[in-house]
């Protein structure tokens, strides 16, 4: 027999199982010597039927219902198989109590058995077994959605798809009356038809403006607030009243007071992935980028944000057809989860600007490590640093964004040619230290290049008025911008007996489908991208587009990364490194399946019963 191979995977909508001899699934008739028959099992996940294709005869029927209990198990989307065994294990949402749970599924008869305590609330929309890299057991790794909440944006307002929790918060406000004096900006929120003032009264000027240096401030909303119920967020600014000073919030007039779900050309919405609006701050006033740079990839320009957040930006003051307007009269920032108690917590300050250059000590000492976290989650260290290392003819070995420099400073004494704020930033070079970021423009290189093009002098980090924030010792790669209230699901391992859940990392994507490479690293498809997530680095970046759309199940066939597509019903190889399509499409013509698990068969028996 060929060599075989075994794909995992998991779907939203429809879960199944396969596996499969080198090459894809086809018609054979040897079912017993020479060849092998292969059979699909999939769980739709509306009517909870276990169906069955039979390749050998090409006929699809249908198993029976998955049940337990007397209760149909519809909505599973998550599934794992380990080889060898005869269950599928599922992931069901118990809609009594909306607790995920481990379903052990019988592929003779449909017949579930719940196992194991409850993995709480959050549902499983993709699973994968992993061998640990030493050998043993297999193990359970899942995708479950966090306390996050998706919403739509539309006609100036945001709409959960499901209930929430909301955290206001006032990123700054820059708005002048001529250059002569600051105006005061309120903000007001709207949600679900009720109003509230989280930094003031709406009629205060001098009480809750927001228009001054205390920024960011937040305020979580009390309680939680039905789905498909509306956001909307108002600003107001005021003027002096003729021949009055101000001192008193009766000497203001209200100048002009903009709603976003009514004067929706005066706000614009921002989210995860969308460009930074191009507008010049008005009399050198701050810019957009200025108020939301913590949010910002400034190598793209994009919005870096999570799932769960958007940012308003509204104009208060001038014309729209004038220079004069700027859209950062108002921003804020609306975050959603599902509890207020996930919105609580330290609210860090803004990241500090830096900028100068560093000379670091990556040589074979632990003492003396290096790394270096780029943008795109690859891992640059000391290993990497040494005499005979390539470079550029200015001595660059590496020039780009990073999220994490970890470093111990060159000599015996101290460094303070690193700007933080504005100020030398002294490093004792006894010590060493982290610099943690979004998008942290950076170069590493080398001061003495020998003839033949190899580095021989000290090397040196260099960085270009990036945000980022020092601290001594060694931290992780911040997860995003935000605190992980916003996360959008979690990496979990899961001991599928007793139903123990490890939380892993905090992810910025509900993943339809999961393959793992390692223990510590895995594939994602979400979007129509693949996205390598790497639980050390806590990183997640965009491998590449793949191939089809509504691909719905990803995972090994011995050394190849298979994809299945529901929106043609095909199985395909595609590129670890790129995304892209290997080979051609085999189409399968299963309707409404998703995940996939294909089972060998030999004769009439299963190969590999418990």
């Amino acid at each position: 027999m060929g060599k075989k191979l075994l794909i995992v995977a998991m779907l939203a909508g429809t879960v199944a199982v396969f596996a499969w001899n080198h090459g894809p699934p086809k018609r054979s008739n040897a079912g017993v010597g020479g060849g092998s028959v292969y059979r699909l099992y999939g769980i739709d996940g509306v009517s909870g039927d276990l169906v069955r294709y039979d390749f050998d005869d090409e006929e699809l029927s249908t198993v029976g219902t998955v049940t337990s209990g007397g209760t149909v198990l519809t909505g599973i989307q998550g599934a794992a198989y380990i080889p060898g065994h005869t269950n599928i294990i599922g992931f069901w949402t118990d809609p009594s109590d909306s607790q995920s749970k481990v379903v052990y599924i019988n592929t003779n008869s449909a017949a579930a058995s719940i196992v194991g305590d409850p993995l709480g609330a959050g549902t499983i929309t993709g699973a994968t077994a992993v061998q640990p890299d030493g050998g043993g057991h297999h193990q359970i790794y899942a995708v479950q959605s966090g306390n996050g909440v998706d919403f739509d944006i539309d006609d100036g307002e945001v709409t959960p798809s499901e209930s929430y929790a909301v955290r206001v918060t006032a990123l700054g406000a820059a708005i002048t009356y001529g250059g002569q004096y600051d105006e005061p900006v309120i903000a007001r929120i709207t949600v679900d038809g009720q109003v509230f003032e989280p930094f003031g009264p709406w009629g205060l000027p001098l009480n809750a403006d927001v228009n001054d240096d205390e920024n960011p401030r937040h305020v979580v909303l009390p309680g939680t607030f039905d789905a498909d119920t509306d956001i909307s967020v108002s600003g107001r600014n005021w003027i002096k009243k003729l021949l009055q000073n101000g001192d008193r919030n009766s000497e203001w007039q209200i100048r002009r007071e903009v709603h976003s779900e009514i004067d929706t050309n005066r706000v614009i919405i921002l989210r995860n992935g969308d460009p930074v609006p191009n507008y010049v701050g008005f009399l050198n006033q701050a810019s957009i980028v200025d108020f939301v740079i913590d949010y910002v990839d400034t190598v793209s320009n994009t919005m870096v944000l999570s799932e769960t957040q958007a940012i308003y930006l509204f104009e208060l003051g001038s014309s729209l057809s004038s220079s004069a307007a700027d859209f950062q009269d108002l921003v804020v920032l609306v975050t959603l989860a599902k509890d207020p108690a996930d919105l609580s917590g330290d609210f860090d300050s803004p990241a500090s600007e830096v900028s100068g250059s560093i000379s670091v000590n990556p040589n074979n000492s632990p003492q003396n490590e290096f790394t270096l976290v780029t943008n795109d989650g690859a891992v640059i260290t000391r290993d990497d640093l040494h005499q005979n290392t390539n470079v550029n003819g200015d001595g660059v070995f590496f020039s780009g964004g990073a999220q994490k420099v970890y470093f111990k400073p060159k000599g015996n004494g101290s460094q303070n040619s690193l700007m933080v704020d504005g100020s030398a930033y002294t490093f004792q070079n006894s010590d060493a230290y982290t610099i943690t970021g979004l998008y942290m423009p950076v170069i590493v290189y080398n001061d003495h290049i020998h003839t033949n093009g190899k580095a021989m002098g000290k090397w040196h980090v260099r960085f270009y008025d990036g945000y980022g924030t020092v601290v001594q010792g060694e931290v992780s790669v911040p997860a995003g911008p935000t605190d992980e209230a916003g996360s959008a699901a979690n990496l979990i391992r899961v001991d599928h007996k007793t139903g123990a859940v490890e939380e892993i990392m905090a992810l910025g994507s509900a993943y339809e489908s999961l393959a793992g490479l390692t223990e510590t690293t895995f594939l994602g498809a979400a979007g129509g991208d693949l996205y390598l997530i790497n639980t050390l680095t806590q990183t997640e970046v965009v491998v590449g587009s793949l191939p089809q759309l509504s691909v719905t199940s990803l995972d090994h066939a011995g050394a190849s990364l298979m994809g299945y597509s529901t929106a043609n019903q095909s199985v395909f190889e595609v590129s670890e490194v790129t995304g892209a399509l290997v080979g051609s499409a085999t189409g399968i013509g299963v309707a409404d399946l998703g995940s996939v698990i294909f089972k060998e068969v030999v004769g009439e028996g299963f190969v590999g019963y418990d």
